[in-house]
C-alpha cells in the first residue's frame, strides 16, 4: 500500500531537486514565480515615477551603459530583482563571472559586480 498519495510524492521530489539545485547553483531566482515580480517591478516603477519622467527627459534614448560597483563589505543580496527592474526596462545586465546572489563583498572596493546597458533614460529609471 503506498504510504504518499502520486501528487504529495511528486511534490516532494519536485521540491527536493529544487532545493539541491539552488543548493549547488545558488539560483534563488527559481523560488520566484515571474508574472508576480513582473507585476511587483511594474507597480514599484509605477510609484517611483507616477507622472512626467523629467530626468528621462533630459537624458534622451541614447545608449549608455552603467556600472554596479561594491563600495564596502557584504553579502550580495537582490539579484533577481535587479535582473527584473532591468528586463522591464529593455536594459541588459551583464554580471562579473564570480558573482551570484549570496557572494561574499570583501574587497578590493570599489569592485565592479555588473554592467547595465540600454537607453539612459531606461537606466535612470531603474537606479
Amino acid at each position: 500500500k503506498e504510504l504518499l498519495p502520486a501528487a504529495l510524492s511528486s511534490a516532494l521530489r519536485y521540491y527536493h531537486q529544487k532545493r539541491t539545485n539552488m543548493e549547488s547553483n545558488n539560483n534563488w531566482s527559481d523560488l520566484l514565480e515571474p508574472s508576480n515580480l513582473s507585476a511587483m517591478v511594474r507597480a514599484w516603477l509605477k510609484e517611483d515615477i507616477p507622472s512626467f519622467d523629467y530626468g528621462g527627459f533630459v537624458v534622451g534614448d541614447a545608449q549608455r551603459s552603467a556600472r554596479l560597483l561594491a563600495k564596502s563589505t557584504g553579502v550580495l543580496a537582490g539579484v533577481p530583482f535587479f535582473d527584473a527592474v532591468f528586463r522591464e526596462l529593455q536594459c541588459e545586465v551583464t554580471w562579473h563571472p564570480s558573482v551570484r546572489d549570496g557572494t561574499a563583498l570583501t574587497g578590493p572596493f570599489p569592485t565592479e559586480l555588473a554592467i547595465v546597458r540600454g537607453p539612459a533614460r531606461s537606466i535612470l529609471q531603474g537606479e
